[in-house]
């Protein structure tokens, strides 16, 4: 499925590929997150959930277990920019969604993060359609719903929150930090346009850290830190999950 819109190499805010490089070691993950990770989230009294992230400037596949090992099926989304733009959503043992996806970009300073984000984005499938702007001091997103196709439904993934139909969320930078993630350094106010959920996000150095009043799984204090030795820890402070990553 070929998405429309300019190529995801024009822009600033990318490292080079996953995969690619010459001789020595890999740059360290305060200057490049490229690679393939391996993700591991712990709970007491839960079994482990684990996954895989693989990403460079023109591409990003996230895995997620649906069991501790990948035989019981898993979640899937898979972005690239080689040759065409194409971007799906899988969960087993359902096929792959095809996202069109449709970008105007715009130069973007990400840091370590090699991925280019920059500009306006619309990603639809189905009867949904997202209309996301990425800037170096504020963001969007408005969710809509089209008027013919078949609803997603089920198939939306559980770990990340549904965007209520219809709402616009803003993001404002009030703050610049220093941080290794480039212009997203700095303290961040996101909201909705009800002003019912909010979320204080802060990004300094080499931490992340959202704390949010939502009634979705973001709700509470999210924490990670990641390293330059491509080690990185985290928690979720409300329903107790330790999350950790390595680079291979």
């Amino acid at each position: 499925m070929a998405g429309s819109g300019g190529g995801g190499g024009s822009a600033a805010g990318g490292s080079g590929s996953a995969g690619t490089g010459g001789a020595g070691p890999a740059p360290g993950c305060d200057t490049d997150l490229t690679g393939t990770w391996d993700l591991i989230a712990t709970r007491a009294y839960k079994s482990p959930s684990s996954g895989t992230l693989v990403i460079g400037a023109d591409a990003l596949t996230v895995t997620i277990n649906h069991g501790s090992t990948s035989g019981f099926g898993f979640d899937r989304l898979a972005y690239s920019t080689q040759g065409s733009r194409t971007l799906s959503w899988q969960r087993t043992p359902n096929p792959a969604i095809p996202i069109d996806v449709q970008n105007t970009p715009a130069a973007l300073d990400a840091g370590s993060f090699p991925l280019v984000l920059g500009g306006s984005w619309v990603f639809s499938a189905n009867m949904w359609r997202f209309s996301v702007s990425v800037g170096a001091t504020a963001s969007s997103l408005i969710v809509d719903r089209l008027s013919t196709g078949t609803l997603v439904g089920g198939t939306w993934p559980d770990r990340i929150p549904r965007p209520r139909l219809g709402e616009t969320y803003s993001v404002s930078r009030l703050t610049p930090l220093a941080s290794q993630f480039g212009v997203f350094g700095g303290q961040w106010q996101a909201v909705n346009d009800k002003d019912d959920e909010t979320c204080s996000i802060r990004v300094e150095n080499d931490m992340v850290q959202f704390d949010c009043q939502t009634g979705n799984a973001f709700n509470g204090i999210t924490q990670l830190t990641v390293g330059s030795d491509c080690v990185a820890s985290g928690s979720t402070i409300n329903s107790g999950w330790e999350l950790s990553a390595r680079r291979r």
